[in-house]
């Protein structure tokens, strides 16, 4: 907001948890955050594992030969994209892919238009597009 309506002061999660008193509030704030920092941390070579029950979190230390990693949970992922397994398939066409199949013609032409990936190259965040008439 303008004129400094917020001051962007962070609140601790002890008293955010203190006064979110829902517990289905704390669960979505916890995904929200966990999708955050999934988004932000692909490119450090930090990945959330796809299973649909694993929590686990994997961390590129090391140039290897391939970059699949076995998670125990016995999901197969890419350590660059963390989507499942995809090679030899390069992760930006495995991640239109898997983009193009999530979703109806009118939200990928939705998305098409009105977002792009972030040009800085060590990001690939999905960004919504920003057009002014100035």
């Amino acid at each position: 907001w303008k004129d400094g309506c917020f001051c962007g002061e962070r609140v601790p999660k002890e008293i955010f948890e203190r006064f979110v008193g829902a517990n289905k509030v704390k669960m979505r704030f916890k995904e929200i955050v966990t999708k955050n920092f999934a988004d932000y941390s692909k490119n450090s070579g930090v990945v959330l594992c796809p299973g649909s029950s694993c929590n686990r979190w994997w961390k590129r230390t090391h140039k290897a030969e391939s970059d699949e990693i076995c998670c125990p949970c016995g999901t197969d992922l890419c350590s660059k994209c963390g989507l499942s397994a995809h090679d030899p398939l390069p992760c930006a066409n495995a991640m239109d892919f898997k983009a193009r199949g999530q979703e109806d013609a009118q939200t990928r032409i939705w998305r098409e238009l009105n977002t792009a990936t972030c040009p800085n190259e060590k990001c690939g965040v999905v960004i919504e597009r920003y057009i002014t008439n100035e």
